[in-house]
């Protein structure tokens, strides 16, 4: 679910980022500082990601021990 979510954000944030650009031409900074803010949130997903993974790969350990 979560690799879904992630593929499309990037997509949408661009179409709005778009439309800001023809609403707002003259507040260029302000989409700056917005573009920075989504591209910390795909990192946080991504991290959460990774910590899943090792999650799943110690419950496997524990199960070939038994």
């Amino acid at each position: 679910m979560r690799k879904d979510t992630i593929g499309l954000t990037p997509r949408s944030s661009h179409e709005q980022q778009q439309q800001q650009h023809q609403q707002q031409h003259h507040h260029h900074h302000q989409q700056q500082q917005q573009q920075q803010q989504q591209q910390q949130q795909q990192q946080q997903q991504q991290q959460q990601q990774q910590q899943q993974q090792q999650q799943q790969q110690q419950q496997q350990q524990y199960l070939h021990e038994v």
